[in-house]
This record gives structure tokens, sequence and C-alpha cells, in this order.
């Protein structure tokens, strides 16, 4: 879990099966940056389990 001001990254080429707010008071709120060469799309959805 991150804190106010906290930062993470993931690494390239992996999956990530799940990113959301821990917290079922508060809304979350975060800024992301890509550091892309300008080939890769940003998000690839996943298919439904």
């Amino acid at each position: 879990m991150l804190k106010a001001g906290g930062a993470f990254y993931e690494p390239a080429d992996k999956v990530v099966i799940h990113f959301g707010n821990a917290s079922e008071t508060e809304t979350m709120r975060f800024i992301a940056y890509y550091l892309l060469d300008g080939e890769q799309e940003l998000i690839e959805l996943l298919p439904e389990a």
C-alpha cells in the first residue's frame, strides 16, 4: 500500500493482476508517467477470466 505522496513503478512486459483503491471510504487519485518510445500501447486490458 502507498501512503499519500508515495511512488511505485511497474516493470515493462509484466502483467499487473490488480491495481485499485484499498480504502472503501477515501477516494484514490494518482498520476502516471509512461516512459515509452512511441511504439507501445499505454494499457492493454486482459480478457475477463
